[in-house]
């Protein structure tokens, strides 16, 4: 089962901006189907840029000193931020799309990588928050149609709502660590039968990083 990300690969064969997903995602949505009707995933994986969680976070921030505090007394959750409703609306314009296949992956950084993000001292408390933020963009993209999280980064303590609610959600979890991966840098060298094997694996090989915009196309489409 072969998981990719398609963003470049979007971007080469549609002329749009990534960029466009955060303001136009019905439109980004679009440009992603182009890719996927050539590359033929069974997982198309959104975010691993990590632009939209960090995003959403740095819009609450704002210019705060206390990035804890800032987030604590936040009007509205993460998904009815920009970036975060933005991100719900590309899950659910995808889903409508595709119907079942590919299946859609959500790469998002981890709790404590966020709480280190934010430009102060990052803690457990911090961290704590940030999880419950992340928490709730997530469930709002497996309502929708994400139906698999990738989850980049690691620390079991700070992670442990995410995993919880995931688990409740029946979202299937994914750490880069747990799959075989397809390191970035090989995708200069790596031939048609590699990518054969990884469709036929029985377990998900996962693209570590956007498949580049300018692979030769006739090495990423399977056979017909």
């Amino acid at each position: 089962m072969l998981a990719l990300s398609l963003d470049a690969l979007a971007a080469r064969l549609t002329g749009e901006d990534p960029a466009v997903a955060l303001v136009e995602p019905e439109r980004w949505a679009y440009a992603l189907r182009e890719a996927v009707a050539l590359a033929r995933p069974d997982m198309l994986v959104l975010g691993w840029d990590g632009g939209f969680e960090t995003g959403a976070l740095a819009t609450v921030v704002g210019g705060a000193a206390d990035p804890f505090d800032a987030i604590y007394d936040a009007d509205s959750p993460l998904c009815e931020q920009p970036q975060g409703a933005a991100l719900v609306t590309l899950v659910g314009t995808l889903r409508q799309l595709f119907g079942g296949r590919p299946r859609l992956a959500l790469a998002v950084r981890g709790p404590a990588a966020l709480a280190d993000g934010l430009g102060a001292p990052a803690d457990d408390e911090l961290a704590d928050l940030c999880a419950d933020q992340l928490v709730d963009l997530l469930l709002a993209c497996a309502a929708v149609g994400i139906d698999t999280v990738v989850l980049r980064g690691e620390d079991q303590r700070a992670d442990g709502p995410v995993v919880r609610a995931l688990d409740h959600a029946r979202v299937a979890l994914v750490r880069p660590g747990m799959v075989e991966l397809l390191p970035a840098a090989s995708w200069s060298t790596i031939g048609a039968s590699e990518l054969a094997a990884a469709r036929a694996a029985p377990h998900l090989v996962l693209s570590d990083g956007p498949v580049p915009g300018n692979l030769e196309l006739e090495r990423l489409a399977p056979a017909r």
